[in-house]
């Protein structure tokens, strides 16, 4: 089997990261936990109560493209803002022997926030990135 390239993008609700992931061509799986609240008709319908549900979700789809032969890269496109959020994934990646890259979002393009986070939360999520860098 070939190896697999594994993208965790990271960043902030609303900068962009489901959007930066459908820029990569290739035969590529993007895993994301918004997806299990978006219906058949495009329409985002977030519940804070099934969050658990929609990880699960989504780490479920990552082991499933894990397996897919015809997959070369994983995208997963959550906010990944401290390590327990992506840690499976990297462990995942590891045991298959797959290359992992981790990218951070920034809203620089003035994107606009479908999903209506708090400034309050997505100040967290941006302190939480930011201690969480592994720079050396």
């Amino acid at each position: 089997m070939k190896t697999k390239n594994i993208i965790i993008l990271r960043g902030v609700s609303g900068s962009g990261k489901s959007t930066a992931a459908k820029l990569f061509g290739g035969n590529v799986e993007i895993c994301c936990s918004d997806d299990f609240f978006t219906s058949e008709d495009g329409e985002y319908n977030f519940a804070q109560s099934r969050l658990s549900d929609a990880h699960e979700y989504c780490r479920n789809k990552f082991v499933a493209a894990l397996e897919k032969e015809d997959v070369d890269t994983i995208i997963v496109a959550n906010t990944n803002s401290r390590e327990p959020e992506f840690s499976f994934y990297d462990e995942k990646a590891k045991e298959v022997g797959a290359t992992v890259f981790y990218f951070v979002i920034e809203n620089r393009h003035n994107n606009k926030d479908i999903h209506n986070v708090p400034i309050d939360a997505k100040s967290r999520q941006l302190n939480n990135i930011i201690n969480s860098l592994k720079l050396i």
